[in-house]
């Protein structure tokens, strides 16, 4: 008798075309599951957006200030028979004079030398705002360059 009404229960019979009732529970079960897992997918994904938007933004003010670095390095040109000691100092006054550097702060600037201690480029460390990290650019200056030497 019990196991007639559990059979019953449990078990569809062969005629019927619909489902059971442990079939119906299962299949909310997983439906349930699987939202579950999507909403916390979505609230992580809405939670590292500001985060991964502020490195993006980060990363092209670096590009730009380095690039913008780089290029004023270029135009400064030192004979290779000269020392270049007048070239930082020209170089310094170049970047702290560009305009396109608002959102950047150039806290020192070293010398690069060759290995005859002659000026070659310089060393640039600078802040970008918004960030509490130092960053450093190295930039060769433009030479002329002698055929056979060094």
């Amino acid at each position: 008798m019990y196991r007639q009404k559990m059979r019953k229960f449990y078990m569809k019979p062969a005629d019927d075309g619909g489902f059971t009732f442990i079939e119906s529970l299962s299949a909310i079960a997983m439906t349930l599951v699987l939202s579950a897992a999507v909403c916390i997918l979505f609230v992580t994904l809405l939670s590292a957006r500001p985060k991964g938007s502020s490195s993006i933004l980060l990363a092209v003010q670096l590009a730009r200030a380095d690039t913008l670095i780089r290029e004023k390095a270029g135009e400064i040109i030192i004979p290779y028979w000269e020392r270049g000691a007048d070239a930082s100092a020209v170089f310094t006054a170049k970047l702290l004079a560009e305009k396109k550097l608002s959102t950047t702060t150039v806290v020192d600037v070293e010398n690069l030398y060759d290995s005859k201690k002659r000026i070659r480029g310089a060393a640039v460390d600078y802040k970008i705002a918004g960030s509490p990290d130092i960053f450093r650019t190295c930039a060769l200056f433009g030479s002329i360059p002698a055929a056979g030497t060094e």
